[in-house]
């Protein structure tokens, strides 16, 4: 499933409704340990290296993505709860509420690999 839209040869985010986004999401029981933080999914945790590769420092679209907080290991046990129950969060807007299917290149493919 595409995460992002792609204009101008950069990656942008989708301006959808955050609950209808979750509703569709591959990624919502994907959540991930980065750098000893707990993010909600994938998209989230790994924003900061698609920032920097992409160099999309500039863009304020991608806003809500760069104020997202992770649960850090000093959470509560009631936090980590409360982080684990809730659904949908402000930065899912900027996931596609629909899904749109996304074939990636076969890396084995050496015109891939570059």
């Amino acid at each position: 499933m595409r995460q992002y839209n792609i204009a101008d040869g950069k990656p942008m985010p989708f301006d959808s409704e955050p609950d209808t986004s979750y509703r569709v999401c591959m990624q919502r029981t994907c959540a991930q340990l980065v750098n000893g933080n707990l993010a909600k999914c994938p998209a989230v945790a790994y924003w900061p290296q698609l920032e920097t590769k992409a160099r999309l420092e500039s863009i304020p679209e991608w806003d809500l993505f760069r104020d997202y907080k992770a649960c850090p290991p000093s959470a509560s046990d009631d936090e980590l709860r409360s982080f684990l129950e809730t659904k949908s969060i402000p930065q899912c807007a900027l996931c596609p509420s629909r899904r749109t299917a996304f074939l990636h290149p076969s890396p084995l493919q050496r015109s891939t690999l570059q």
